[in-house]
């Protein structure tokens, strides 16, 4: 899923995320919170028969408050996608072994962790589109053994009117199963330490300066992730080469007027003192959360007078 709207790189590099993320790893050790090698196994077995081309995109996610994560696994592919989504997989260490918790059919990413909980375990909101009904965000609740296996039948989520997805949204590293590496686990494990320690200071932001960062930090990360499935759906709509090109041609420039204003709101790094990572993290979220506003807008439009039509 690649795209200027897609930028979470270039635009995470101008925070201090570096400095939070190096905290963050040395203040865990460095094993892996789940076995690796049966990880790999596991998504070997999974796709033995597979007979097509297939990708798998892994998170760690803290769901039933143990000390270690659980694994999830979203499985894309002519074999494990249909019309409304593809498959996710959830996995949990058990007596040393890797024990499947959900197996989730027609699954669409964005995906995203609740505050809520069933059974001790929070919930999972994912997109659905099954069934031939209206997309949506459908949740799942874990019913004390397993989380449900169709998310067409799952309750839906009516997101608040300032948003359209609910929860705290994952993000995913994604590779070919054949490429499956270390190097896959060690992204994802970075991901989830990263997001437990600003899930941490979002109990009391104002404790300290750190905090504040951290909690700023999170805030701008989801409101990233936010507008690039936003922007990923716009260009996905199919309104043709040339609407594609300009709704391309005017996130780049929106990029750059972003850049150029909060530089002139706060000002480089070299030149500011401690409160800097606080006030650049606002001022990106603030700006990103107004431009999904605006394509949500776009996305909703469907007259005649729409861009595109």
């Amino acid at each position: 899923m690649n795209g200027p709207g897609r930028k979470p790189s270039r635009l995470a590099t101008r925070l201090a995320f570096g400095l939070v993320l190096m905290i963050a790893i040395n203040a865990e050790a460095a094993d892996y919170p789940l076995p690796v090698d049966r990880i790999r196994k596991f998504v070997a077995e999974f796709l033995k028969e597979s007979q097509g081309s297939s990708a798998v995109s892994v998170a760690y996610a803290n769901l039933g408050g143990e000390k270690e994560p659980q694994v999830l696994l979203y499985f894309s592919g002519s074999e494990w996608c249909g019309s409304g989504g593809c498959t996710l997989i959830v996995l949990q260490k058990s007596a040393g072994a890797l024990e499947p918790v959900g197996h989730t059919t027609v699954t669409r990413l964005p995906i995203s962790v609740l505050s809520s909980r069933s059974h001790g375990w929070h919930d999972l909101a994912v997109w659905s589109a099954g069934g031939g009904g209206v997309p949506h965000q459908a949740l799942l609740a874990f019913d004390g053994k397993h989380y449900p296996g169709n998310p067409s039948m799952a309750p839906p989520i009516v997101a608040p009117d300032d948003d359209f997805l609910v929860g705290d949204l994952l993000v995913w590293k994604e590779a070919k199963p054949g490429a499956l590496q270390a190097s896959t686990f060690e992204a994802a494990e970075r991901d989830y330490r990263q997001r437990e320690m600003e899930l941490a200071a979002a109990g009391n932001c104002d404790a300290s300066q750190a905090s504040m960062n951290l909690c700023s930090l999170h805030r701008f990360k989801q409101a990233d992730v936010r507008l690039n499935v936003a922007y990923d759906w716009l260009r996905g709509r199919g309104e043709g080469a040339v609407a594609g090109k300009r709704l391309q041609e005017s996130q780049r420039a929106w990029l750059r007027f972003v850049d150029a204003d909060c530089l002139y709101q706060v000002g480089p790094r070299e030149d500011s003192g401690t409160t800097w990572p606080l006030e650049q993290n606002n001022c990106m979220a603030d700006h990103t959360l107004a431009r999904v506003r605006h394509l949500k807008k776009l996305l909703d439009c469907s007259s005649a007078g729409c861009p595109g039509h």
